[in-house]
């Protein structure tokens, strides 16, 4: 069984490591499979934090800025591990969100971890 301490031992383990938030047009559900947006559209470092949900440090918070040049719509969300060999922590679908050209989106999303 993993107790609360573990989890906020890999939390913030997690969380010393270097983020990438990345955004997409992709429409299909995530798989657990998934190694990359179905069709990625930007990308910004994170900043990331430590959060309470349920216990002290149980959740991370992921923050980007992103910066887009043109027109778009996005649809999907993924966090990606960029400190040595890269890999997608998660992938999110959400409805389309249009976007003006020339736009800073601010993204924000939690991650809890729970036992």
């Amino acid at each position: 069984m993993i107790v609360n301490k573990g989890v906020q031992g890999i939390v913030s383990a997690l969380q010393a490591q270097a983020w990438q938030i990345a955004v997409g047009s992709g429409s299909t559900r995530p798989w657990y499979d998934n190694l990359t947006l179905e069709t990625e559209t930007g990308r910004g470092d994170a900043t990331v934090t430590l959060a309470t949900t349920t216990f002290a440090n149980d959740t991370l918070e992921f923050y980007a800025e992103i910066a887009f040049v043109s027109e778009m719509s996005i649809s999907e969300l993924g966090i990606f591990n960029v400190e040595g060999t890269e890999y997608m922590l998660l992938r999110k679908t959400f409805s389309a969100i249009s976007l003006p050209a020339t736009v800073s989106l601010i993204v924000r999303y939690r991650v809890q971890f729970k036992i």
